[in-house]
């Protein structure tokens, strides 16, 4: 058959041909078409994922560093002069936000994590604030009494100033003398017990220094312990390298470590504190 369906052979194979090339253009477009697709939509996923890598590092980062400023706070907090009105919980306040944002872009382990790392360090600031205000009334107390000393030392400056213009006026008036000089004696006597005071109060506040300093050291790794399975989550999300199941153990090792340090030097700084102010009071004796 030269002709089918009254078409030449010769126009049936180029049909034919055209249709074939035609099918397999179609083909390689669809295949390239669906790998351009699939490439796309991974490399979007690539996208979504390090940028939510980029804003958990930025987060965490803060919250590691607000957690740092934080702790420091609380540790010196014995030593912050408070004035009226002052809310000393308003320190806390960056270290809070940092925690809701991190825990916002968290997971589910990270966040409870952080929650439960939030839970412990609320109730260690609570016990710090119920030593702090004892030393807060007796620095109060301490300020009253200097007050109270220069006011007398003052006075006592003033009369010894009449005292001199009145000798160097050769004024013989005996009773005026002798009412200046019942008055100095009156100045002196209230800067002495100011001073007494003051000396009682310093020796009072100083004590109560000493036990903030053993209370904050002695809780601070309890914090440290709390903070190992965020650190641990928190490093886990972000890939670092290093990461193994073990961290977590390590970390907590590490924080025992620097808990028995620092609570070895605050002991000897607390004695070696003691023992100055003794030796002090011997040589005074």
């Amino acid at each position: 058959m030269s002709d089918f369906l009254g078409v030449p052979d010769v126009v049936w194979s180029g049909a034919i041909g055209s249709s074939i090339a035609f099918i397999g253009v179609w083909m390689s477009n669809k295949s390239n078409t669906d790998r351009l697709t699939q490439q796309l939509r991974h490399d979007a996923q690539e996208k979504s994922t390090q940028r939510r890598a980029d804003v958990r590092k930025a987060v965490y980062l803060e919250l590691l560093e607000q957690f740092s400023t934080v702790n420091a706070y609380i540790g010196g907090m014995s030593n912050e002069d408070i004035k009226d009105g002052q809310n000393v919980s308003d320190a806390l306040k960056p270290f809070h936000a940092a925690a809701a944002k991190a825990q916002l872009v968290a997971n589910i382990e990270t966040s409870d994590a952080i929650a439960d790392l939030m839970g412990i360090h609320t109730k260690y600031f609570v016990k710090a604030v119920a030593k702090l205000l004892p030393i807060q009334h007796i620095k109060s107390q301490i300020k009253s009494q200097t007050q109270v000393f220069e006011n007398a030392q003052a006075e006592m400056k003033r009369i010894l100033s009449e005292m001199a213009a009145f000798n160097e006026a050769a004024r013989t008036e005996k009773h005026i003398f002798e009412a200046l000089n019942r008055s100095f004696t009156i100045q002196k006597g209230v800067s002495d017990v100011a001073i007494a005071e003051r000396s009682k109060l310093y020796d009072s506040v100083n004590a109560l220094h000493r036990g903030y300093l053993e209370f904050a050291t002695s809780n601070i790794g309890t914090i440290m312990r709390a903070s190992a399975p965020v650190m641990a989550a928190m490093r886990r999300e972000l890939e670092i390298d290093g990461y193994d199941v073990n961290y977590e153990q390590r970390l907590i090792k590490r924080f025992e470590k620097i808990e028995a340090d620092v609570a070895r030097t605050a002991t000897e700084f607390v004695a070696d504190v003691t023992g100055s102010k003794q030796t002090a009071s011997t040589d005074r004796q």
